[in-house]
C-alpha cells in the first residue's frame, strides 16, 4: 500500500477518534497549556522576539487558545496564518481582536486584510493543528500540505509544536520526502519532546 493510501486510511480513523474526545479531555489540554508554556519558551533562544504562529481550531481540532494566552502572558506575540495561492503567511493578531479576523480558504478564520505578513521562517515558535503524530515527531495533517510547504525552507526555526489529544498518537506515520517533523507535541497528558536536530542555540530534550 502506498504512503498516500496509508495516510488516507489513517485520516479517516483519526478524524473519528478526535471527534469523540469529550469536554473533560479538551479542558485537560487547556490546563496543561498553562503548565507547559514556560518550558516551551526555554526551547527558543533568549534573543528572539517571540513571534508565535498559531491557528483557530476548526471542528474537532484541539484548541491552542489556552496556550496562546499563557504565551502572551510571557511576552509572546500571536500570529495567525493566511493562505494565498497555496502558501501560508502569518500576521500578528492582538488576542483581544481575534474575533475581527476574516475567513480564508475553507472558511478558516484568518487575520484581517491589510495586516503585516511574515514568512514561517520569521516566527520563533509555531503551534500546529494535526490529525496524527508518532514517536519520531512526524505529523499527519489534513493532506493539503500547507504547513509542510511553509516549513520546508526553514532551518532551525520556528520551533514546531503540535497541539493534539493522546488518541491521535499512532505507532508510525507514513512518511513522504516533503513531510516536516515536530519538535514537541502538547496533549492532555503534558508536553512531549522529540529528539531531532535543529539550528537553534540548543537542541531540544530527548523524547520522553
Amino acid at each position: 500500500m502506498s504512503a498516500a493510501s496509508q495516510k488516507a486510511t489513517l485520516r479517516k480513523m483519526l478524524r473519528r477518534l478526535r471527534a469523540a474526545q469529550n469536554e473533560t479531555v479538551r479542558q485537560a489540554v487547556a490546563e496543561q497549556s498553562a503548565v507547559c508554556a514556560q518550558a516551551l519558551l526555554q526551547q527558543v533562544p533568549s534573543y528572539c522576539i517571540l513571534r508565535v504562529g498559531s491557528y483557530c481550531a476548526v471542528g474537532s481540532e484541539a484548541s491552542p487558545k489556552a496556550l496562546e494566552a499563557a504565551l502572551v502572558q510571557l511576552g509572546a506575540m500571536i500570529c495567525w496564518p493566511r493562505c494565498e495561492n497555496k502558501a501560508l503567511r502569518f500576521s500578528p493578531l492582538p488576542p483581544l481582536k481575534a474575533a475581527a479576523g476574516s475567513s480564508g480558504a475553507a472558511a478558516i478564520p484568518t487575520p484581517p486584510l491589510g495586516s503585516d505578513e511574515l514568512d514561517a521562517s520569521e516566527l520563533d515558535l509555531i503551534l500546529l493543528p494535526l490529525l496524527g503524530f508518532d514517536a519520531l515527531g512526524f505529523r499527519l495533517g489534513q493532506g493539503g500540505g500547507f504547513y509542510d510547504r511553509a516549513l520546508a525552507g526553514c532551518a532551525g526555526r520556528p520551533y514546531r509544536v503540535g497541539v493534539a489529544f493522546e488518541c491521535q498518537r499512532v505507532e508510525q506515520i507514513p512518511v513522504d520526502e516533503w513531510d516536516q517533523r515536530l519538535h514537541a507535541v502538547l496533549t492532555e497528558t503534558g508536553l512531549r519532546f522529540f529528539a531531532i536536530v535543529t539550528n537553534l542555540d540548543k537542541a531540544p530534550h530527548e523524547a520522553i
